[in-house]
């Protein structure tokens, strides 16, 4: 779990990337990135090492999974940044209720397992440019 935690919360083609890299560029902001989608990335399953979904127990994947998103999201610092958009919610928070069974809630849910979160909702001012792009 990271001490320090922020969650950029955002909609496509709102400068979620552009904010997201330039936070990675700061060295001191954690590496955020959409850690949490409904198909993992499978270089990152390679990469993380992660057990095969079939091959291991929900729990043990759920855990691994976890683990190492917020060692990626860390990077070289102590802050785990993490962009999230709405339509990657559930899965974030089917995959940590299976590991934080008893935690009453989502939000206690999070905290268990991002440490002290700050949210960030991005968005785009200007909607027909946001539509277009």
């Amino acid at each position: 779990m990271a001490a320090l935690s922020y969650i950029i919360c955002g909609t496509p083609r709102s400068g979620s990337t552009m904010l997201c890299d330039m936070l990675t560029a700061t060295g001191v902001a954690g590496a955020p990135d959409s850690f949490f989608m409904s198909e993992v990335d499978p270089v990152w399953a390679a990469v993380w090492g992660l057990p095969s979904r079939g091959g291991s127990s929900r729990e043990v994947y759920a855990a691994s999974y976890l683990r190492a998103a917020i060692k990626a999201g860390t990077g070289e610092t102590a802050v785990f940044g993490l962009r999230l958009m709405q339509k990657d919610l559930a899965d974030l928070l089917r995959m940590i209720a299976v590991v934080y069974l008893s935690e009453p809630s989502d939000a206690a849910r999070l905290r268990a397992a991002f440490g002290e979160v700050r949210y960030i909702h991005l968005s785009r001012e200007d909607k027909l440019a946001q539509a277009v792009s």
